[in-house]
């Protein structure tokens, strides 16, 4: 079987995190496991001090996400007329596990110990337009393929993408004030390409989420984010179980 290439707008994300200014996109609070619309409201009345000089904070954020090892990523973004989820750990060996989504097709990932794995449902079986009767017999259960060929699922959305800081030139950064993001003291940062940054204000700073217009991306579990092991041997099966 050869998947479909899931079409995930990943550009839309890394753009959005190089226009915010924060050394590319970062990692995440020490806050929960899961970002939630409503929970992560940021609103600005924290008792906090203003940040250090906007370059130097730059380069404090680039280094902490250099000694980064793993986040979790909460991102919901529209790109013309595709509307992408996604709600996921990853780390810096390039493992990964969460749902992506693209117009409310969702799809459960696993990339761990150099393999990926897809979760089947009805819906995957649609969207890769394989025969749906198989659902009966493999639903619930995942197919292995190679890592390598996981980028074809998860788009660019990954560390290096996400996480690790960007050699490109920064914006002019300006600090809006003191800011609360999923329960973390944060700073608000606006740049002059129309996009804000919430950085931590205690702690290490890692920004805490990213924002343009409607699309937002948040960062949780800094260092905490963990990648379970692959599914036991019977729950997977064979590309050839699927009928494509």
């Amino acid at each position: 079987m050869t998947l479909r290439r899931w079409p995930v707008a990943a550009a839309a994300l890394v753009t959005m995190a190089l226009a915010a200014g924060c050394g590319g996109s970062g990692s995440g609070a020490a806050g929960g496991s899961g970002v939630s619309a409503s929970a992560a409201a940021a609103s600005a009345s924290p008792r906090v001090s203003a940040p250090p000089a906007m370059a130097a904070l730059s380069k404090q954020v680039a280094a902490a996400l250099r000694h980064a090892t793993s986040t979790h990523v909460f991102a919901d973004v529209r790109q013309g007329s595709k509307h992408v989820m996604m709600d996921a750990s990853m780390n810096r060996s390039g493992g990964l596990s969460g749902r992506l989504a693209i117009n409310n097709v969702p799809v459960t990932v696993l990339v761990t110990r150099g393999s990926a794995y897809i979760k089947i449902t009805a819906a995957f079986l649609r969207y890769a337009h394989l025969p749906t009767a198989a659902c009966a017999s493999v639903c619930g259960k995942w197919v292995k393929t190679s890592a390598s060929n996981a980028s074809g699922i998860t788009g660019d959305l990954g560390w290096s993408s996400l996480v690790s800081p960007s050699t490109h030139r920064l914006p002019r950064l300006s600090y809006q004030g003191p800011a609360i993001v999923n329960g973390q003291p944060a700073w608000k940062l606006r740049s002059n390409r129309g996009s804000v940054a919430y950085v931590a204000a205690t702690g290490r700073p890692y920004p805490l989420r990213l924002t343009q217009g409607g699309n937002r991306i948040d960062f949780t579990r800094w260092n905490r984010a963990t990648i379970p092991p692959p599914p036991p041997p019977g729950q997977v099966v064979s590309p050839g179980k699927l009928g494509g």
